[in-house]
């Protein structure tokens, strides 16, 4: 939805400056270019291509539905709090398993339970937004096809708000520049 108002508001403003629709830059949010990259180029990086995804109402209710499955009261622990774990996690590049060493009780709770929702995901063909991020990254690391035909199209990476940018959005960045460094 972010995506589409910005290409909009974008193409928009360079409509004005006589800029035609064929010209036009392709314009999107890293989660809304992991849709996009993961539709394209799934199949190639071993990943689905066909996929739900899912928004954070879908998320809580999964996490939820894990901990009931594991014999938990969703009450006594909160599935957004337990999101919120995950995702902080997911973002810094860990894995379920990094948490079961955690000191932290919950942390080590967060683990099991993202391990039990992973599954349910990969049931469904389900993946949440940090999957969209997560998979890109991995899609452009490590298929050379994906990264050449998207170097080749895009010679110019233009990030708003770049301070706002964390590593794994960094990495899709400069996998997307590659040698030209235009970024």
């Amino acid at each position: 939805k972010a995506a589409k108002e910005m290409r909009e508001r974008a193409i928009e403003l360079l409509k004005k400056s006589g800029l035609t629709s064929d010209r036009a830059p392709f314009i999107s949010t890293f989660h809304s270019l992991g849709v996009f990259l993961l539709r394209r180029f799934g199949a190639y990086g071993g990943k689905i291509k066909r996929f739900t995804i899912l928004d954070d109402s879908d998320t809580n209710s999964l996490i939820k539905e894990s901990l009931q499955g594991m014999g938990l009261d969703p009450k006594a622990n909160d599935p957004r709090a337990i999101k919120s774990i995950i995702s902080r996690c997911a973002n810094a590049l860990q894995a379920p398993e990094d948490l079961t060493s955690e000191s932290n009780p919950t942390y080590r709770l967060a683990g099991r339970v993202w391990q039990v929702y992973k599954q349910h995901k990969e049931k469904q063909h389900a993946l949440d937004f940090d999957d969209l991020i997560l998979q890109s990254v991995d899609l452009l690391e490590k298929n050379k096809e994906a990264r050449t035909w998207c170097q080749a199209t895009w010679h110019y990476i233009h990030i708003d708000e770049y301070q706002d940018t964390n590593e794994v959005q960094y990495r899709i960045a400069r996998a997307l520049a590659g040698e030209r460094k235009n970024l």
